[in-house]
């Protein structure tokens, strides 16, 4: 049987465990709001910058531009994007279920498949020989980006959209689908494939 003093010991760690557990709380709610509050701020211009895509599109339908040429469907490159961490919920799982239906949806009707997976999760899920990988129709593995930064930059995205942009220009791809989710709210988050 444990003494008065060391009950007292126990009471006074798990009390200063509670304490420690709080401010971790705290922390990572600010930084969940920050966040989102920046998410939530860039949101808007991420779609009007779709929209002026669409409609440059649009008009430039007759122009011989690379970018937009529409070619008859016969190897499509997907780029799945998840994170690096796990523990979010169904955040990965949602991102690589998608990607799984278009994989099979796309093999179904006789194309070739490359991925260029981003995001740890993503590339151990997709790298041949996985459990993951093994479940699915053969596809190729044309490149891999994982170790993101916190706080993803331009140049990241400028190294993902060079490497795309060659792959389709060259045509090694006829399309490209990006594989993601769509916040909606902390605890809803949907995933989207956008051509």
């Amino acid at each position: 049987m444990a003494t008065t003093q060391e009950l007292k010991g126990k009471i006074r760690a798990a009390r200063n465990t509670q304490q420690i557990t709080k401010a971790l709380e705290l922390v990572s709610s600010s930084k969940l709001r920050r966040a989102q509050g920046r998410l939530l701020a860039a949101r808007p211009y991420g779609d009007l910058t779709q929209d002026m895509f669409k409609s440059v599109a649009e008009q430039a339908s007759g122009a011989d531009v690379p970018l937009l040429a529409v070619r008859e469907r016969h190897k499509v490159l997907l780029l799945p994007v998840a994170s690096d961490k796990g523990l979010c919920g169904s955040f990965n799982a949602n991102v690589l279920r998608l990607t799984s239906a278009l994989l099979r949806e796309f093999t179904r009707g006789g194309v070739q498949v490359f991925v260029l997976p981003i995001g740890r999760k993503a590339v151990e899920a997709l790298k041949p020989g996985s459990l993951f990988a093994r479940a699915l129709p053969p596809f190729g593995v044309l490149d891999q980006i994982s170790s993101l930064p916190a706080q993803p930059g331009v140049e990241l995205a400028g190294e993902i959209a060079r490497q795309v942009i060659s792959t389709f220009t060259s045509g090694a791809a006829d399309e490209v689908h990006l594989v993601y989710t769509r916040f909606i709210s902390t605890l809803n988050q949907r995933p989207v494939s956008q051509r």
